[in-house]
């Protein structure tokens, strides 16, 4: 996949709020450990990106990570996100992987269900701290 404009359109209709451009998207595209082969989407009929996510793979310790995962706002409850995760879960372990993670939001009950839908359990929660400076 290599539409970062198509990309961009699509994150920015999965997360509110949401700044993506295709200029950003590229310089994700150019971060080292992103291979375009790992960015995975479906597409509606008529060619639009409607879910996504890439999915990282630290060869070292086998574990793949799925870091982002959204759907578009306008295709939720269509399963989009669970065949993006299962098929991400099939090609993690193709690679070799044998430990897959993925994070969320803790007051996001879609993803929550999502991911235990898909064979995730609770691992740890972390307590994110941020300040505007």
């Amino acid at each position: 996949v290599e539409d970062a404009a198509a990309l961009a359109a699509v994150h920015n209709g999965a997360f509110n709020p949401n700044n993506w451009t295709p200029e950003l998207y590229r310089k994700v595209m150019e971060s080292p450990g992103y291979e375009a082969e790992r960015e995975l989407v479906i597409q509606a009929p008529d060619g639009t990106y409607v879910a996504f996510t890439i999915i990282w793979y630290d060869h070292l310790n086998r574990t793949g990570l799925f870091e982002p995962v959204g759907t578009h706002r306008d295709y939720h409850r269509r399963g989009f996100g669970r065949a993006l995760v299962l098929y991400g879960l099939q090609q993690m372990a193709a690679a070799g992987m044998t430990f897959a993670t993925v994070a969320h939001f803790g007051d996001n009950e879609a993803a929550r269900g999502l991911y235990q839908a898909c064979g995730f359990k609770p691992w740890y929660m972390i307590n994110d701290y941020s300040k505007r400076i």
